[in-house]
C-alpha cells in the first residue's frame, strides 16, 4: 500500500494497493475466483453488460464510489476478466 497525499494531476490524496494472488494446482471442475467486498456496487469503466449483475470488462477496470471516495480497480490477469456482482442488501 502506498499513500500519496499530493498525487500530481489530482485534487485529492490517493492510496495504491497491489495484491498478488497465487492459485494452487488446478482441481477438476473448479474455477479460480477472487472476491472484493465493497459497500457499493461496482460500475464498469468499459465493456458491455452481459446481464444486470455481470459485466464483460474489456479494459479490466471498474470503479466503486462511496460517499466522497472512489476506488478504481484494475485487474491485470486474466486478460479477459469477468466482474460479477454477488449478494447485496437487495438480495441480488
Amino acid at each position: 500500500m502506498v499513500w500519496l497525499p499530493n498525487l500530481p494531476g489530482t485534487s485529492h490524496p490517493s492510496f495504491f494497493f497491489h495484491d498478488e494472488v497465487h492459485k494452487t494446482a488446478d482441481r477438476a471442475g473448479l474455477t479460480t475466483r477472487i472476491l472484493l467486498h465493497t459497500a457499493q456496487r461496482p460500475e464498469p469503466a468499459g465493456g458491455e453488460p452481459a446481464s444486470p449483475c455481470h459485466w464483460k470488462v474489456e479494459d479490466r477496470t471498474y470503479r466503486i464510489a462511496n460517499g466522497g471516495g472512489v476506488a478504481t480497480v484494475s485487474t491485470l490477469l486474466p486478460p479477459k476478466a469477468d466482474v460479477f456482482e454477488v449478494g447485496g442488501f437487495d438480495g441480488a
